[in-house]
């Protein structure tokens, strides 16, 4: 998922965080 929404973003982040 490459969009730029709101939802996204924060999932983007979590996931993100996570990772790291």
């Amino acid at each position: 998922i490459m969009k730029f929404d709101p939802k996204a973003r924060k999932h983007v982040e979590y996931k993100e965080i996570k990772l790291k």
